[in-house]
């Protein structure tokens, strides 16, 4: 079943979405609005892909996929991947950089951002 979940980050003024499900298990119109999403996840996933962070920079939405709820050691692998990729692409666009000084908020920022993914993704 392919839905998205839609994690807020309120420190940041920013949501994070998460699509889990096979690509064609989605309705096109259902990620779509995510400035061509669909079209880019058909074209850019192989099999072998896990997981894949996408930043529609144009509408700045910020979305992770994710073939299925992780559970192997593999799955949870790829996620933390994705959230690393999102974080450090986020924390970019708001001018801020990965330094000595900002450590702690990509450390942070990962985590929370697994643990909101996880918990929701399995309820």
């Amino acid at each position: 079943m392919a839905r998205v979940i839609e994690i807020d980050i309120p420190i940041y003024n920013t949501t994070i979405n998460v699509l889990i499900g096979e690509i064609d298990d989605f309705q096109k119109d259902e990620i779509e609005s995510f400035d061509g999403l669909y079209e880019y996840l058909k074209k850019n996933i192989k099999p072998y892909n896990g997981g894949k962070f996408v930043w529609c920079e144009d509408v700045n939405q910020w979305c992770i996929w994710l073939r299925r709820i992780p559970v192997s050691i593999d799955e949870i692998a790829s996620l933390v991947h994705e959230i690393e990729h999102c974080v450090f692409y986020l924390f970019q666009y708001l001018g801020m950089k990965h330094s000595d000084d900002s450590e702690e908020a990509y450390a942070y920022a990962n985590e929370y951002l697994f643990r909101e993914i996880m918990t929701k993704a399995k309820e």
